[in-house]
């Protein structure tokens, strides 16, 4: 828990990109607690996909637009997958654990008690998802 970012965060985002855009919500066993207290927050209901088989994650990442998560093996997934991947860092070293991947943004929160704007996290996936050229 203290390296992801918080739920209040997530759900200004996925209510901010929900407006334009299909947005789900993915989350395994170990990711219950998390992805009900952002659930709580949200003003708008994304489709959900939890508790699915590693390969319909892989399936269903490989066709996203772009992905947004902490400093996770599912957001490494999504990078390896050459998904534009935007990942939030907290206290681990983005520099040693970063995802490898062509289309990796890296946002981190400087120091215990400071947080990310919602504002540079919906920047930072818009940019992600630009063409590339």
């Amino acid at each position: 828990p203290r390296k992801n970012w918080d739920a209040a965060g997530f759900a200004v985002v996925t209510d901010a990109l929900v407006e334009w855009a299909r947005v789900v919500v993915v989350g395994g066993p170990a990711d219950e607690t998390a992805v009900a207290a952002v659930a709580r927050k949200l003003l708008t209901r994304p489709q959900l996909a939890a508790n699915l088989p590693l390969p319909h994650v892989a399936g269903l990442l490989g066709r996203s637009a772009a992905y947004l998560g902490n400093d996770s093996g599912l957001t490494d997934l999504a990078a390896l997958l050459g998904v534009p991947t935007v990942a939030l860092f907290g206290p681990t070293d983005p520099t040693q654990w970063r995802p490898w991947g062509r289309r990796v943004t890296v946002l981190r929160w400087p120091a215990a008690g400071e947080n990310l704007a919602p504002s540079a996290v919906v920047d930072a996936i818009v940019a992600a998802m630009a063409p590339v050229g």
